[in-house]
């Protein structure tokens, strides 16, 4: 069995666990690290780096497939969700850039499907929410990576892949 961590639970980590779950590779397990409450919207597209005010600077047709299109998924976001950034019975334009915490939501919620499609194909995966990683340590007589959390908690792994992505 190969133990991977991916830290960070923002977009890098979310095209990398998209990766994984699509590679088909069995006896793999995952954990997630992510230092705050959700997976997906990272700093950049959450209330830790952005305002209301702050938009995108792509657009939907410059974003790379997750599990849905965001045109798609905006016929099943929450309504409060679509409410709060007045989404609500407007045509959507895949050419027009987006808030940036409604594109956080979005991100979210690929992340949420990501995680089902892993259960369903039989991936463990392990989610840490509010869990800061401190240290790594590389045991390379061991080929193994230990991961030690501001609470004090370590973890092992055969392999490690840092997405902490953005940073202010």
């Amino acid at each position: 069995m190969t133990k991977i961590a991916l830290i960070g639970g923002g977009p890098a980590a979310l095209f990398m666990y998209k990766r994984l779950v699509e590679s088909g590779l069995q006896n793999m397990e995952v954990s997630i690290f992510e230092q705050h409450e959700t997976l997906g919207a990272g700093m950049p597209y959450s209330h830790y780096g952005s305002a209301q005010e702050h938009i995108t600077n792509v657009s939907d047709n410059e974003i790379p497939d997750i599990k849905t299109h965001l045109k798609e998924w905006l016929t099943v976001a929450p309504t409060d969700v679509l409410k709060e950034f007045s989404m609500l019975d407007k045509e959507f334009n895949e050419y027009k850039v987006l808030p940036r915490l409604l594109f956080g939501e979005y991100l979210s919620a690929q992340f949420k499907l990501l995680l089902s499609e892993a259960a369903k194909n039989k991936l463990t995966t392990q989610v840490y929410l509010n869990t800061k990683v401190v240290d790594i340590i590389d045991n390379k007589k061991k080929e193994q990576v230990k991961i030690i959390t501001q609470n004090g908690e370590e973890y092992s792994f055969d392999k490690l892949v840092i997405c902490t992505g953005h940073s202010w």
